[in-house]
């Protein structure tokens, strides 16, 4: 298991206790051991029977600027006989705030993004090395 896994396994173990009443400052008895036991193993089969990847493409831009509710729909794209639909929406405070939290520096440019192009793929578990290397671009 890879660290990031660790640190995704770590977040979902934290937000379980908290859900359940576990309280760190508190000095009681925590009665929610069962629950928290039973969601994280839910989590694990989940991953045992993960047969795909799911992804979010964001490609944030400095153009025309999306001022309208929700996402419009681009364009559709065929790639590998699967059809990707490319939307875009405002760059919200959302959407933009992982940029400038990225390890606590802003990465240069991101008060001018005002759009956003975004995209889902979906990608085989088991598939090779190529298939991901022929997705990214």
């Amino acid at each position: 298991m890879g660290l990031e896994c660790l640190f995704a396994l770590r977040k979902r173990l934290a937000r379980s206790l908290v859900a359940h009443g576990f309280d760190p400052a508190s000095r009681g008895q925590f009665e929610g051991w069962s629950a928290v036991e039973e969601e994280i193993i839910q989590h694990l089969q989940g991953l045992l029977t993960l047969d795909r990847y799911e992804y979010e493409v964001q490609i944030f831009l400095n153009g025309p600027p999306a001022d309208f509710e929700g996402e419009a729909p681009l364009v559709d794209l065929v790639q590998g006989g699967e059809t990707i639909s490319v939307g875009v929406c405002y760059a919200s405070d959302q959407l933009v705030s992982h940029l400038v939290e990225q390890e606590h520096q802003k990465v240069p440019g991101y008060e001018k993004i005002n759009t956003v192009l975004r995209y889902r793929i979906s990608l085989p578990v088991e598939d090779e090395e190529e298939s991901y290397l022929q997705a990214y671009p």
